[in-house]
């Protein structure tokens, strides 16, 4: 499902900064024949399940209400496409091979150029950059593909994990951010509760996956706020509704734990339970979220779906990022992959961002045996692997149970709804480039009056399409800003005339004094040129990717 989203307005001052806000859909999971009379929900399994497959995604980017009468030169698009790299660390991993990127436009021939990077977070992706100079058509639409082969491993082997809560460790993994709200007297409170008498991490971690499920059980489109606080009311949400309460606990408890983005797929899974009786789960495929959390003792994370998953992922889930939280409004907290921005052009401007998801050749080779259940949490169905083993846990006997008739799959299509109320401002981003795409240089400075030397505070900077502002010292930089090549440098300040330039990277940082002339003096520039006029209104869209079911960032949804 495509729906349009306005670009909001943030302050109406030389160039603009708005906020675009994308959707995803996804397909709600589909459970089959549950094959227990289920009381008791959470099957704790031995062993390893692998899966192979062949994966196509295809991401849509269609901008619209571009200006009929064309754009200014300078103007710019650009998209960081998500690239699917291979990772492994305890419980879950994933290999990626036979990676192959392509993009196309419509209409042909906008002219482009792309290099790899890697944000701070450690997560891949393709900068394409969009040449919009003289384009004069209202629409236009970017198509990129990535094809792969994948194995995917999820890993259930007996460990027995006694750490402690608190650790000094991946500290910054237990900060608060405004999505999740660490160390709130709401979650403290909620963590007394159900952490009474525990003193062991894995423990712990176990008792807040079951709660989540139990209070949020249910899929539903994204409600007004998706924060841990808010999340904790509700009965109803989504993959972002359960990850973001999940990691407010669990911070607040002293636990690190970061945001997982990625993609799931359909296809029945099936789990062998105690004598020859089964489960089976469908996911759909789509955009989602889960959590990881860090065990110091050990040094590995350990993938947690509050959905369906504790402890080992199903291989159903292919991850795409990591980060603080899923907010692309805050990118130190999210991370530069799956964002988009465009400079100069024109106000009023929407864009449709759509994810497409085909997976081929799938071949599952289960090794997971059947240990017991426990009778948490109460009503929901669950697949762990058991954190803290040992042959006393198992009871010494089950009951038999018999399979039961497949119930029909519930394939409700489920939207986000984002708030339209977002606004956000956006620091000069800081990716590091990948070894062998050319090292990457600072650009640095100071705004000043021409006439009186006097720093020139809150002047707007605009390096192509990235944008800063000075300083009250009338001081910018841009942090990993320029290869081999030429930029534009354009600069507004209110009461100065608009001031353009022509930078050349030359593999070493650049500092820079820049006179900017009183609109009351004489209009030429520094550079002894007169300034060209200013730009239209500079579009910074952010596409706020991430998560399934309802999760609001246009990248990784679930359930």
């Amino acid at each position: 499902m495509k729906l349009p989203v306005p670009v909001l307005p943030i302050r109406p001052i030389f160039r603009t900064i708005f906020t675009l806000i994308i959707l995803a859909s996804l397909m709600a999971p589909t459970f089959l024949s549950i094959t227990e009379s289920a009381k008791a929900e959470t099957y704790l399994y031995d062993g390893t399940t692998t899966t192979s497959l062949n994966v196509i995604e295809t991401t849509t980017v269609h901008v619209s209400k571009l200006s009929m009468l064309g754009l200014p030169n300078g103007s710019k698009f650009i998209y960081n496409m998500t690239i699917p790299t291979s990772y492994s660390d305890d419980g879950f991993s994933q290999s990626i091979s036979n990676v192959n990127l392509g993009m196309t436009t419509s209409p042909t021939g906008v002219p482009s150029s792309f290099s790899d990077q890697v944000d701070s977070y450690g997560n891949h992706y393709r900068r394409y950059i969009f040449n919009m100079d003289g384009f004069n058509g209202s629409d236009l639409y970017i198509t990129c593909t990535a094809s792969f082969d994948a194995v995917l491993t999820g890993n259930a082997g007996k460990v027995n994990y006694t750490d402690a809560l608190g650790t000094s460790e991946q500290s910054q993994y237990l900060a608060a951010t405004t999505a999740i709200q660490a160390g709130n007297s709401a979650l403290i409170n909620k963590n007394n509760e159900l952490l009474s008498g525990v003193t062991t991490e894995a423990a712990a971690v176990d008792k807040i996956m079951n709660f989540v499920k139990t209070q949020i059980p249910n899929q539903a489109s994204q409600p007004a706020n998706e924060d841990a606080v808010s999340s904790l009311s509700i009965t109803t949400g989504t993959c972002v509704n359960r990850a973001y309460l999940a990691l407010g606990l669990l911070r607040s408890a002293g636990i690190p734990s970061r945001y997982v983005t990625g993609m799931l797929y359909g296809n029945t899974i099936t789990y062998h339970i105690n004598n020859g009786g089964y489960t089976q789960t469908n996911w759909g495929s789509g955009l989602h979220a889960w959590v990881e959390v860090y065990y110091p003792q050990e040094h590995v994370w350990v993938p947690y779906d509050p959905f369906m998953d504790k402890g080992f992922l199903d291989t159903r889930h292919i991850q795409s990022g990591i980060s603080m939280d899923g907010n692309a409004s805050e990118r130190a907290n999210h991370g530069d992959f799956n964002l988009a921005f465009a400079g100069g052009v024109n106000q009023g401007v929407q864009a449709i961002i759509t994810n497409a998801i085909s997976v081929s050749n799938v071949k599952d080779t289960p090794q997971l045996n059947y240990l017991y259940t426990k009778s948490s949490p109460p009503g929901q169905v669950m697949y762990a692997r058991d954190m803290q083993f040992s042959p006393a846990n198992i009871p010494s006997a089950t009951p038999t149970v018999e399979p039961t008739p497949t119930v029909a799959p519930n394939n409700t299509t489920i939207t986000a709804t984002p708030n339209p109320n977002a606004t956000i401002n956006y620091p000069s981003p800081t990716p590091t480039v990948v070894p062998g795409s050319g090292a990457r240089y600072k650009l640095s400075g100071s705004i000043i009056d021409a006439a009186t030397g006097a720093a020139i505070p809150n002047a707007t900077i605009m390096l192509d399409a990235i944008q800063v502002n000075t300083n009250q010292a009338g001081k910018f930089t841009f942090i990993d800003a320029l290869a081999t090549g030429t930029y534009n440098l354009s600069i507004d300040a209110p009461g100065y005339a608009p001031y353009t330039r022509t930078i050349t990277g030359n593999n070493t940082d650049m500092d820079l004094t820049i006179r900017l002339t009183a609109l009351s003096a004489s209009p030429t520039s520094s550079s002894g040129s007169t300034p060209k006029p200013s730009p239209a209104a500079g579009v910074l869209m952010a596409c706020i990717a991430l998560a399934g079911g309802a999760m609001l960032l246009w990248r990784k949804r679930e359930p």
